[in-house]
C-alpha cells in the first residue's frame, strides 16, 4: 500500500470525516473556508502542491494556491494569465462537471496540446469539481511532481465527498453574505434569505447524518467479515479433529469386517449377519460423517476467502502465463485427487495481449475455479469412457481487443440447462453431489471478475454439447 493510499484511507473513517467537515464547518468566510479546505486536502492525500479556483464573469481565476508548506491567498489572476494551474484540466473539469485523474483520463480529455504539460509535467494531477445543486462553486487542482500516485474508487468518492460539502457550506456564506451586504431589500426578502439558509443548513446536516450512518454500516461490514473469517478459522480445528476421526473409524470397521468374514465358522449364521449389518451400517454412517465435514470444510475455506479484509493488489500480470498455469494446476490437482479422465487441453493465446494491471492471485483463483468446473463437467459426460464421436476437450482462448481483453474458457461437456443458468452465481447453489462442491466457487468468481476487476463475465451454453464463460476485462 502506497503513503497515499494510507493517507486517504483515513478519509473513510466516520471519525476523521466529520472531524474535516466540522472545522470547515466553522468558517464564515470565503478565503478562510478556501484555506482550511485545501489546507484539509494536502494533507490528507500527502501532495504538496495545489490551487483552488473561482467562477468570476465567466471566467476562472485563483483565489487560493500551495507551494511546499506554505498556503497563501492570491490577487485574483484569470486562468488564462496563469501558468499555475493548466487550462485544460481546469476547462474540462468546468465542462463536465466531473473529476479528472490523471491515472484514468478519459479519452474525450485532451490535454496534451496545453503548454502547462509540453514543459514539465507532472507525474500526477487531478481536478475535483465543488459541485452543489449543479451550480459548479469552485475547483480544486492538485498535483506532484515527485511520484506517482493512484487513486482508488473509494478514495475518489470520499475526496468527493468532501468537496461537495465545501460548496455547501460556500453556498451558505455566499447567502449568508448576500443577505447581510443588501440592507435595502425588504424585511420580507430578507425572510426569505433566512429561510433559504436554514433549508441549506437542514440538507447539509441531513447529508452528514447520512454519510456517517453508511461509514458506520461499511466499518461493521469490514467487521462482519474479519468476525466470520475469525469464527471460521475456530470451527476448522474441531471439524478435522470430526473428519480424521470418521475417516479412521471407516478404516478400523473395514478391518473388523475382514477379520469378522475370517471367523465366519465359529459365528451362528444369526449372529454373523446381525454382526455384518450393525458394521455395515456403522462404516456407512463414518463416510456419510466424513463427507459432509469434507463438505463443511470447502464451504469454510471459501467463506475466510471471501471475507479477506484486504484483497490482492494490483500489478501488471501475464494474462496468457497466469491462464495456463491455472489450467495446469486445476487440471493436475483434480486428475490425482479423483483419478480423472484424459483431457485433451487446447490454447489459443494471443500474444498481443501482454501485461494487465490485475490481482493476480484472485483472477488464478477464478481461472482455476471455472476450469475445474469444466473437467468436472467433462468426467461427468465422459467417465464410461464412450468416445467414439469426440474426445473431451477443454479449450482456452485469449483475446486483445480495442477497449478490453477477452478470456474464453470452453468446454465439449454437457453442457448447462437453461433453467438453472440464472442461478448459478448464487451462493451454496450447486448441481454436484454432497460433497463434491460448496456452491460458492462461481459466486466468487463473479465477485473477482466484476466487483474486483470491473469487468464482465458471460456464459454461452447448449445442453448436451458444450458451455463457454467469457471473461472481459476493461483496458485503463
Amino acid at each position: 500500500m502506497t503513503s497515499l493510499d494510507s493517507d486517504i484511507s483515513d478519509l473513510l473513517n466516520s471519525d476523521s470525516v466529520m472531524e474535516a467537515l466540522c472545522a470547515l464547518a466553522e468558517e464564515t468566510e470565503r478565503d478562510r473556508l478556501f484555506a482550511r479546505f485545501l489546507q484539509i486536502i494536502l494533507a490528507k492525500t500527502g501532495i504538496y502542491r495545489g490551487a483552488l479556483l473561482v467562477p468570476e464573469d465567466k471566467h476562472w481565476s485563483i483565489a487560493i494556491k500551495n507551494e511546499g508548506s506554505k498556503i497563501e491567498r492570491v490577487s485574483p489572476i484569470s486562468l488564462q494569465e496563469s501558468q499555475i494551474v493548466p487550462q485544460s484540466v481546469i476547462q474540462w473539469v468546468a465542462r463536465a462537471q466531473l473529476s479528472l485523474i490523471s491515472d484514468n483520463l478519459p479519452a474525450r480529455a485532451n490535454i496534451e496540446a496545453d503548454s502547462y504539460f509540453q514543459i514539465d509535467r507532472p507525474l500526477f494531477f487531478a481536478g475535483l469539481p465543488l459541485l452543489y445543486q449543479k451550480s459548479l462553486k469552485g475547483i480544486i487542482y492538485l498535483e506532484s511532481r515527485e511520484r506517482k500516485l493512484k487513486f482508488s474508487q473509494q478514495q475518489l468518492k470520499a475526496l468527493n465527498f468532501l468537496c461537495l460539502q465545501a460548496a455547501i457550506i460556500l453556498n451558505r456564506i455566499d447567502l449568508s453574505d448576500l443577505a447581510s451586504n443588501d440592507k435595502t431589500e425588504s424585511q420580507e426578502q430578507r425572510g426569505e434569505y433566512i429561510g433559504t439558509l436554514e433549508e441549506q443548513l437542514a440538507e447539509s446536516q441531513a447529508e452528514l447524518k447520512e454519510a456517517r450512518s453508511q461509514l458506520i454500516a461499511r466499518e461493521k461490514l469490514a467487521t462482519l467479515g474479519l468476525l466470520s473469517a475469525g469464527v471460521a478459522h475456530e470451527i476448522r480445528n474441531p471439524l478435522n479433529f470430526v473428519t480424521n476421526c470418521s475417516e479412521t473409524s471407516e478404516e478400523l470397521v473395514e478391518e473388523l469386517l475382514e477379520n469378522l468374514e475370517k471367523q465366519r465358522d465359529r459365528i451362528p449364521p444369526a449372529d454373523f449377519s446381525y454382526f455384518q449389518e450393525m458394521l455395515t451400517d456403522v462404516k456407512n454412517n463414518a463416510a456419510i460423517v466424513r463427507q459432509q465435514g469434507q463438505r463443511v470444510e470447502g464451504i469454510i475455506r471459501s467463506m475466510m476467502q471471501h471475507a479477506r479484509s484486504e484483497q490482492n493488489a494490483h500489478h501488471p500480470t501475464d494474462i496468457n502465463q497466469l491462464l495456463d498455469r491455472a489450467a495446469l494446476l486445476a487440471y493436475h490437482s483434480r486428475k490425482a485427487s479423483k483419478k480423472g479422465i484424459h483431457i485433451n487441453i487446447q490454447t489459443q493465446y494471443d500474444n498481443s495481449v501482454g501485461l494487465i494491471d490485475v490481482a493476480e492471485g484472485d483472477l488464478s483463483r477464478a481461472f482455476i475455479n471455472l476450469i475445474d468446473n469444466a473437467c468436472y463437467a467433462l468426467e461427468t459426460k465422459y467417465k464410461t469412457g464412450n468416445q467414439e464421436e469426440e474426445a473431451p476437450t477443454l479449450w482456452l482462448t485469449t483475446e486483445n481487443q480495442a477497449k478490453a481483453t477477452v478470456i474464453r474458457i470452453r468446454d465439449n461437456g454437457e453442457g448447462i440447462p437453461a433453467d438453472i443458468k440464472n442461478k448459478l452465481f448464487t451462493p451454496f447453489f450447486t448441481t454436484k453431489p454432497i460433497g463434491e462442491g460448496t456452491g460458492l466457487g462461481l459466486f466468487l468468481t463473479r465477485n473477482i471478475v466484476i466487483e474486483q476487476h470491473q469487468g464482465k463475465l458471460d456464459i454461452e451454453s447448449e445442453f448436451g454439447q458444450y458451455a463457454e464463460f467469457i471473461i472481459t476485462l476493461p483496458k485503463p
